[in-house]
């Protein structure tokens, strides 16, 4: 069924490199496209226009789930990670933005049997899901870590496909650390390591010599974000206390550190001129509030901020490559959530979560009563007793938002108050729903 938005909790937001294209990702195994500008009239606020979604994989039910995607720099490409719903390894799928369709597996099917043939288990790819994925600046190349710290070096090849070299195996259980990798250059990955005496740190490694250098900072718990601006000027890494580095890639003597509101910190974005921070306050160890706050780059001082969510985590925001825009997931309810930080002609806005948001969330159904057909064929629901005014087509899986007559349907004996239908499964039809 086509829901028109994410319908699971959204892990990851992208831009395209041309600042045209947002992606969302997450628990619904899909990648929502949004086209981004602003509404048809002098002074408008931005406009999110929804195009075609991408599919990652299709039934399994509630299986599987995007954890992970990059972008290719220059080209219409795109790499996502996570678990997938049907042999639930570590699965990363390559997709052909021109076309919106999977166009490789990595490693292939091929490579799998073959690994597993020769005893090479977890030789040839990685096992366990797939938690973080970035491209080379150049886009030659890109790296992968599991949730049990793997980490993979993928190689494009002339022929197509991807060569890839195991850099770090994975470990006997899942690492609370929150294994992640990113480049600082071409030649230079940063990612993070639990040491023997059990303080996380971050290493920076050359691809070409294969020397490492661990940064100085502790991070409390894990490295909670580590993540690179689009043009390659600056990265930056956080812990699970609210400490917020950032590096200038020109001049790694400008490393500063600045403090998120509250110290969850779930994730970072970096534009031309400002970066932001996403961070969650846990109330007696319950989910509490989701704030962004927005940095200037050059004096290191907060000047806007915005409490997002209240009673769930959000964990995805992005600043487009040309600084135009910030988007950030929301999850009470689920949306998404597009501020321009600056006008269309670039003038910046110094206060811009006082600005009017574009919104993109899926169709939800709200009901009171569900009903079937007396044929079987069909599901109802409607505000109330007297009338059913949706019905989902259980062959084909459409709806339909016709008044229906009443006599037509048998009501169910318990009452749902409150429910939303949320996806329907094909071929097998199941319907979940949530209060």
């Amino acid at each position: 069924m086509e829901t028109h938005g994410p319908v699971g909790q959204i892990r990851q937001l992208r831009f395209s490199g041309d600042s045209q294209r947002l992606y969302a990702a997450g628990l619904d195994k899909r990648v929502h496209v949004y086209e981004v500008g602003w509404e048809n009239r002098g002074g408008g606020p931005p406009a999110l226009t929804r195009v075609p979604p991408m599919d990652w994989e299709q039934a399994r039910g509630n299986r599987g789930g995007i954890f992970a995607l990059a972008l290719h720099p220059n080209a219409p490409e795109m790499v996502l990670g996570g678990v997938g719903a049907r042999q639930q390894t570590g699965d990363i799928a390559e997709f052909d933005l021109a076309t919106g369709r999977v166009s490789g597996c990595v490693p292939t099917p091929a490579e799998r049997t073959a690994a597993a043939k020769a005893q090479r288990i977890g030789t040839e790819g990685h096992r366990y899901s797939v938690m973080s994925l970035d491209y080379s600046l150049d886009g030659t190349r890109f790296v992968s870590r599991d949730e049990r710290g793997g980490m993979f070096l993928w190689d494009r090849q002339q022929g197509g496909g991807f060569q890839g070299t195991r850099l770090r195996p994975s470990g006997p259980e899942a690492i609370r650390f929150a294994p992640r990798a990113i480049f600082s250059d071409n030649q230079t990955l940063v990612y993070s390591r639990r040491e023997n005496d059990a303080r996380v740190r971050l290493i920076a490694r050359s691809i070409r010599t294969g020397n490492e250098a661990t940064f100085t900072e502790d991070y409390y718990e894990r490295v909670a974000a580590l993540t690179r601006d689009h043009r390659g000027l600056f990265w930056a890494s956080a812990d699970a206390r609210g400490n917020v580095y950032v590096s200038d890639i020109r001049n790694p003597a400008n490393r500063f550190r600045v403090r998120s509101e509250w110290p969850h910190v779930t994730s970072v974005a970096i534009g031309p001129t400002s970066f932001a921070v996403l961070s969650n306050q846990f109330i007696d160890g319950r989910v509490g509030k989701s704030i962004v706050e927005l940095f200037d780059l050059t004096t290191k001082q907060r000047f806007d901020s915005l409490v997002v969510s209240t009673t769930e985590n959000s964990l995805a925001v992005a600043i487009s490559p040309n600084g135009r825009f910030l988007a950030v997931s929301k999850e009470d309810p689920r949306e998404i959530l597009l501020y321009s930080l600056a006008d269309r002609r670039s003038n910046p806005n110094s206060k811009p979560f006082s600005t009017t948001p574009a919104v993109a969330r899926a169709d939800v159904l709200s009901t009171r009563v569900l009903a079937l057909s007396e044929d079987g064929t069909r599901l109802g629901f409607g505000p109330d007793e007297r009338a059913i005014t949706s019905a989902l087509e259980l062959v084909h899986g459409e709806i339909a938002t016709e008044q229906i007559p009443r006599d037509d349907w048998v009501l169910s004996k318990t009452d749902p108050p409150g429910w939303q239908v949320v996806r329907v499964d094909l071929p097998t039809t199941q319907v979940k729903v949530v209060d």
